[in-house]
Order: structure tokens, then sequence, then C-alpha cells
């Protein structure tokens, strides 16, 4: 695998809010499917400090957060996505952070920029997420599609041998889903100039 990789990526942010706190406990907020996945690292937490953490996933926990914390309730530590973040500092429910520069520098400083809203960080990047092909070899004759133009003819090939199938599965009408393939280095989106960035990856 090569040390660098150019990423496209949302992040999830950990904000602290200390007006929760139990003490010896700590209280997780996150969606179920990657809840499972922190498991390991919450033991490991309680049988190195002694602390107790308990993971939740609320229903609707974007609005469930927001309602809590304006109540002076909810977790510890909220984890989502970094689309959240400005709402959330806006309105007083996360505090900013005070990180060193030798942390700082540890991470991707385009991860840094995800959880930054004037001038301040207001979490910490745990996750990148980038776009990955994934195609059926027993579908598509001959190497995938390299431009987004290809993939109409390419849709019309399959649906015309296979009727039950597509080759476009996101919701492309959305700049949410499709953001990632629009920003490219030549690209203007909302006045700001597109980046192509290279991280180093662990070994």
């Amino acid at each position: 695998m090569k040390k660098y990789v150019s990423i496209i990526f949302a992040l999830h942010l950990v904000s602290m809010n200390f007006f929760a706190w139990t003490n010896g406990e700590l209280l997780v907020w996150m969606d179920s499917d990657r809840g499972y996945a922190l498991a390991p690292a919450a033991k490991k937490f309680e049988t190195e400090l002694g602390i107790k953490v308990t993971i939740e996933s609320p229903e609707k926990i974007t609005d469930s957060f927001s309602i809590a914390a304006r109540a002076g309730k909810g977790p510890d530590i909220a984890i989502w996505a970094h689309d959240k973040l400005g709402e959330w500092a806006d309105g007083g429910l996360i505090a900013p952070l005070e990180l060193s520069k030798e942390f700082l520098n540890r991470f991707c400083p385009k991860a840094w920029q995800a959880v930054l809203h004037d001038d301040w960080i207001w979490g910490y990047p745990i996750s990148l997420e980038t776009e990955t092909l994934i195609y059926n070899k027993k579908l598509l004759e001959g190497s995938p599609p390299t431009t987004l133009s290809d993939l109409v003819s390419l849709n019309e090939q399959i649906t015309k041998k296979h009727p039950e199938a597509t080759a476009i599965l996101w919701d492309y009408k959305s700049s949410y889903y499709s953001w990632g393939f629009w920003r490219v280095p030549v690209v203007t989106f909302l006045g700001r100039k597109a980046e192509t960035t290279t991280c180093r990856t662990s070994a």
C-alpha cells in the first residue's frame, strides 16, 4: 500500500461537554453503525483508567443532542459528522479547544480544517472517509469508467443487458454525496477553489 494517498473526506468530531459529567463515568453518544467499533477502545479505557464508559445511540442523535445540551444534560462526548460543528458552536453547545502545535502536527492538516470554525478548533477528527469505486466484473465488460460522463453511456449499456441493474447508485443530485466527484483541482464551487491533498498514512 502506498504511504501517501489523496483523500476526499468527511470527518467526525468529538466534543467535550463538562456539564454532563458524572464522577467516575463517561457517556458517549454516536451512531449505532460505528458504536460497536469503539467498544474495544472503551473497554481498554475502563481497564487503564478505571472510568466506566457507556456508549449510547439515541434516535435522531443530532436533534437529541441539541435538546439535551440546552437542558444541561446529554453526553460527555458526542461523535458525529463535522457538518453539525458550526451549528453547535454558534449555539453554545460545544466549547473550543486549545491544542499545542505539536499535537496538531500529528494529524493531516486538512482534518483540522474540517473542525475549524471562527478561527477556533471545536473537535477532534477521528476518522476519514473517501469515495471508492466498486463494480461488478460480471456486469461490466472491460475497464471501469474514468470520468463521470462515461457513466451515462455505461448505464445505458448495463441496463439494456441487465434491466434490474444500474451504474449509478448514489444520490447524484445531492451535493452532499456528489461533492467528492466535483472536487477536482480545476473546479471552483461557491467561490472556493478545490485542492488535492496528500497525507501520510501510518505504515
